[in-house]
C-alpha cells in the first residue's frame, strides 16, 4: 500500500479544490494544532490504520477505502522508481494495494512502489 500524506495548513487552495478539499485554518482557525501536535495527531492516526492493516479483514478495507477515495482512475500518469519511469493510465487499486497501470502497448501493469506524477 503507498501512503501519501499531504496537510494544507493555511495555504490558499485553487478553486478547482475548494468543493473537495479544505484546510486545518478553515477547520481550526487560529486555534489549529503547531506542528509538533499535528505531527503526533497524524503518526497515531497513521499508526491506528497501520495495525488495522496487519489483517485480512483490515487490508481489505484500506482497499475498499483507497478505491473510494482515489482521484487517479483514469488519469494518465507517470510513475518514477529508482532508475525507471513508466506511463500509462490509472486503471484502479488491486487487492494487495498496488496501482493498476495500463500501459500504451495494452499491458496492464501492477506498481507496487514508485512516485506518481500526473
Amino acid at each position: 500500500v503507498a501512503v501519501g500524506v499531504g496537510v494544507n495548513v493555511a495555504n490558499r487552495l485553487p478553486a478547482s479544490l475548494r468543493g473537495t478539499a479544505v484546510t486545518l485554518s478553515d477547520l481550526c482557525g487560529e486555534s489549529r494544532p503547531g506542528r509538533a501536535a499535528l505531527l503526533r495527531i497524524v503518526l497515531e492516526r497513521l499508526r491506528i490504520r497501520l495495525a488495522e492493516v496487519e489483517t485480512v479483514a483490515g487490508r481489505e478495507a484500506v482497499c475498499r477505502t483507497a478505491r473510494a477515495l482515489s482521484v487517479l482512475d483514469g488519469a494518465r500518469v507517470t510513475v518514477r522508481g529508482v532508475g525507471s519511469s513508466r506511463q500509462g493510465t490509472v486503471e484502479g487499486i488491486r487487492d494487495d494495494g498496488a496501482l493498476l497501470l495500463r500501459r500504451s502497448n495494452g499491458v496492464l501493469e501492477p506498481v507496487l512502489a514508485g512516485d506518481v506524477v500526473g
